[in-house]
């Protein structure tokens, strides 16, 4: 393919330069085209290639088909590549026939079972707790939806298999191929028959340390084939939901619910407790235990008398081993697959049922590690019960001690501390000194929770201060965007109530305002008496800021989970950005719309803010804050539409760039003009009647730019 490239770009360049230098025929146009035509087809054969086998994931977000892609992807191979191994004696192999007999023979070893006889002193004294529910649902019939579900959770460019396809070719065609994937594997799981066909597993060797000199040193991953994999992901779905109810709570890897770092904190906490322990006459340590080949090691009749011990049903359990047992490998050395291995024990890297199937395996430890406690063998460190996260546990509990501090003004603890710390500011504005309390550090830096989703309810207004404090209704924000002119930076918004009457001073308003921010202002309902500024938490119907919201908070924003059932915020921002990147628009248009959401393009309002520039007036029409706003559309729009949104904002920018820089003429009725430099084409296909408000009428002209 490398070749035939580089002939064609030849036969390219050479055909441009004779229709440029000479007059030409239609014969020698019609053979630039094709050649051409060849050229990006074998382009595109190229890059698809290069993007099955090089196993990276940003060649789709990143370099297409660069010479630094190629260049990243040719400095791998010398690294991944065998030329040399030391065998049991530590003599080097160099041959290549003597490379492939001596992984076979380790291989071969490997996945040979040692014919273990001591299961049961093993497995005696774990508990038998998968109920008769659980057996119930496991034992439910598949449908074809289930196959379709496993197949879509899949990564659609994964490494393949022997068939050389990958997930995306299922997912792509599969109203065409549906039928009959859904049917084999349909015909596995309901007769336990798994066939040795779609079993048969390449292995590659992926190395754990630099320059490795041993097969012992690479780690062996399966290469599964997609119909074994929809297979196997089927059953996991189905064995994700009962391992929270069956796995111990010390085990919290791949278990539904459970985060693998709560055993790293807890592994912490419990050194920084030996280490600083300084009464007592008791004593502890610390045993680190390493398997080695835990994958490739575990014997398949101890995986089938767990799995019945813990009270799994004969028939899934025959569905499980048929999965394990019916594998067969061969072993690929530099590229090529070499021999043939018919295992008798070991569960596999690739295999998405591996993971829990090892959890199960480890059940054996914990229950004997158990008994060894009770007989009073072992004297574990007692650690008390607590949150998955107990730093944000804490964090949670100081946010509600400081909004006890910022809500109730005549407590005692207010008053204190502010006498100490804010005598002169409010709690939300004090600092902290360096030598402050760890108390009040501590409190001080739950502000940013409070922050985060609190408003303000005007009364007074003597509390809220216009530019700095969240309190408009209707914005996303809630920050009055209009920069301070007449007023100082500190105002607060009780000067723009006339407290005599109880209703705003519509004249100051309207005239320290955009006419978008006045009226949003005036909409805000005055009591009809004095009151105090009431300040929210808009997560609670009371309004008050609770510890087990917060904690929920914290746990959705910094560890990346899902928050209480009520709050769908990040769900909806993954899919505004979803729908965002799949807009069909050149990746300067996503870029720059990218930006505007970010809130870092250089309009004039983010420059005044940094102290660039000195006015905030929009270069279009000279009265409004020049602000970039991007609403709702991109999620509530259709395709075509959303097309045409982002590729407008994109031509409003670049004119206002035009204007600024270049001092362009622009007419606020004259209309935008309907190309992007050549980039844009999808927006000639627009239709006539909606190209029309493809221009700067009375509604964009007048409103934020």
């Amino acid at each position: 393919m490398p070749r035939k490239i580089k002939s064609l770009r030849s036969q390219l360049q050479l055909l441009e330069e004779q229709c440029q230098r000479d007059v030409v025929d239609q014969l020698t146009v019609s053979t630039r085209n094709k050649t051409r035509t060849d050229l990006n087809l074998l382009l595109q054969q190229e890059e698809l290639y290069r993007r099955q086998c090089s196993r990276v994931s940003w060649l789709k977000d990143g370099d297409r088909n660069t010479k630094f892609f190629h260049a990243s992807a040719s400095r791998r191979q010398p690294i991944n590549s065998i030329s040399r191994l030391k065998d049991d004696t530590g003599a080097w192999v160099e041959n290549e026939s003597s490379l492939d007999t001596l992984a076979q023979q380790y291989f071969f070893t490997l996945f040979t079972s040692s014919q273990p006889g001591s299961i049961t002193q093993v497995i005696q004294h774990v508990n038998r707790v998968v109920s008769q529910d659980m057996n119930d649902y496991l034992l439910q019939d598949f449908t074809v939806e289930d196959v379709h579900n496993a197949l879509m959770q899949m990564f659609p460019t994964k490494a393949t298999g022997l068939d050389g396809m990958t997930a995306q070719f299922f997912q792509r065609y599969w109203h065409i191929v549906g039928t009959d994937v859904s049917t084999t594997c349909l015909n596995c799981v309901r007769t336990d028959n798994i066939l040795k066909s779609i079993n048969y597993t390449h292995i590659t060797l992926v190395p754990k340390v630099d320059n490795p000199k041993s097969l012992s040193q690479y780690r062996p991953i399966s290469l599964c084939n997609v119909i074994y994999k929809i297979v196997s992901k089927m059953l996991t779905n189905m064995l994700k939901w009962v391992l929270p109810r069956i796995i111990f709570e010390s085990q919290s890897a791949f278990v539904p619910g459970r985060h693998i770092t709560d055993n790293v904190l807890i592994a912490f906490e419990m050194l920084h407790y030996m280490k600083t322990k300084r009464r007592g006459l008791s004593t502890h340590m610390v045993a680190k235990l390493d398997m080695s080949k835990t994958y490739d090691k575990v014997e398949w009749p101890y995986l089938r008398a767990i799995m019945l011990q813990l009270g799994f049903n004969q028939t899934w359990v025959n569905l499980i081993m048929a999965c394990v047992s019916s594998v067969s490998y061969s072993v690929l050395m530099n590229g090529y697959p070499s021999g043939l291995v018919s295992p008798t024990r070991g569960i596999r890297q690739g295999d998405p049922l591996s993971p829990y199937l090892f959890l199960i395996c480890a059940e054996g430890l914990s229950s004997l590690l158990w008994k060894a406690k009770q007989d009073r063998h072992l004297h574990g460190l007692v650690i008390s019960r607590g949150f998955r996260d107990l730093q944000f546990f804490n964090q949670a509990l100081l946010a509600k001690q400081g909004w006890r501090i910022l809500t109730s003004l005549d407590t005692l603890l207010h008053k204190v501390l502010k006498c100490k710390y804010f005598p002169n500011c409010s709690f939300m504005e004090a600092t902290i000194p360096s030598h402050s309390s760890y108390t009040w550090w501590s409190i001080a830096q739950s502000r940013d929770i409070i922050r985060h989703d609190s408003r303000w309810c005007i009364g007074d207004g003597t509390r809220v201060k216009i530019w700095q404090d969240i309190w408009i209704r209707g914005t996303t924000s809630g920050l009055v965007i209009m920069a301070p002119s007449h007023l100082p930076p500190d105002a607060n918004v009780a000067t723009l109530i006339d407290h005599d009457s109880h209703y705003w001073k519509d004249n100051l308003i309207d005239f320290l305002f955009m006419p978008s921010e006045a009226a949003l202002i005036k909409s805000i309902p005055l009591p009809s008496s004095a009151s105090n500024d009431l300040l929210i938490w808009r997560k609670t119907t009371m309004g008050q800021l609770m510890a087990k919201l917060a904690y929920h908070f914290l746990w959705e924003e910094q560890a990346n989970l899902p928050s209480i059932p009520s709050s769908s915020s990040s769900t909806r921002l993954r899919l505004f950005w979803k729908s965002l990147w799949a807009v069909h628009v050149p990746n300067k248009i996503k870029t720059f719309v990218w930006r505007v959401c970010s809130n870092i393009l250089p309009t004039l309002m983010n420059l005044w803010k940094k102290e660039i520039v000195a006015t905030v007036s929009c270069y279009l029409c000279g009265d409004e804050a020049e602000i970039d706003v991007m609403d709702s559309a991109l999620t509530n729009l259709p395709s075509p539409d959303i097309e045409m949104v982002v590729t407008l904002a994109w031509l409003i920018w670049k004119t206002r760039n035009e204007l600024c820089v270049e001092s362009t003429e622009f007419l606020l009725g004259g209309g935008l003009p309907l190309h992007s430099c050549g980039m844009f084409q999808p927006v000639s296909a627009i239709p006539t009647e909606k190209r029309g408000q493809m221009c700067y009428g009375s509604g964009l002209g007048s409103s934020r730019h």
